[in-house]
């Protein structure tokens, strides 16, 4: 009977593929209780119910342990949006659904971005900036993509500049980003955000300024 229990209760064995996201998804846990500086690999190790040295098998300091978990939300975020361009009807679609990706998860994770507004204080460290120009730069480039392959099409005029446009497109996430941390989501509603993208596209389309002109 006690062989029995024992067997029941015995934890899991994770593999290392396993194991790294793991432990990085319950840094974000611990760091989003308090901050980078002052979380400490113990109250990682912790959260995770492994040892310390454990932790450091994967990840040998706090600093690469953080720009993992940077690099990781970025390459998620990057990958769900490739995946939205290519299932879209046409590049108008694929930023309407981006934007609404973008809502989706400003409102449902919040602890990472309590962990990306903590990298940005962090700033003065080369590693961090380069992991996060990174991050963002991969952003932007698919965004330009897209409103150029919008601009091919004759959608969006050509005078627009491509990189200009994709950098505003993400400025509107930034916005949602202090609305999913300061819970504001009744000043800016799903509602709201489709009309601040309408403004937006609006503003670009060809059509538009074709009714302009005339």
């Amino acid at each position: 009977m006690v062989h029995h229990i024992h067997m029941a209760t015995k934890r899991k064995r994770l593999t290392a593929a396993e194991r790294k996201p793991q432990i990085m998804r319950s840094a974000i846990k611990a760091l989003a209780r308090s901050n980078y500086r002052t979380t400490s690999i113990a109250e990682i190790a912790a959260e995770a119910g492994i040892t310390e040295p454990a932790v450091y098998r994967y990840f040998p300091t706090k600093k690469a342990l953080f720009i993992s978990i940077l690099e990781d939300v970025g390459n998620r975020v990057l990958r769900i949006w490739e995946a939205i361009l290519d299932e879209s009807s046409g590049p108008l679609d694929a930023l309407t659904k981006i934007a609404g990706d973008y809502y989706e998860r400003a409102m449902t994770r919040r602890g990472e971005l309590k962990v990306l507004f903590q990298a940005l204080s962090e700033v003065d460290d080369q590693d961090i900036r380069r992991a996060l120009r990174v991050q963002f730069a991969s952003y932007v480039d698919l965004l330009e993509t897209i409103i150029r392959r919008a601009q091919a099409d004759d959608i969006i005029h050509q005078h627009v500049d491509a990189a200009a446009a994709a950098w505003s497109f993400l400025s509107v996430g930034f916005t949602l980003n202090l609305v999913g941390l300061l819970r504001l989501e009744t000043d800016l509603s799903r509602d709201r955000l489709e009309l601040i993208q309408t403004l937006f596209l609006e503003s670009l389309l060809v059509h538009n300024a074709q009714k302009t002109e005339k």
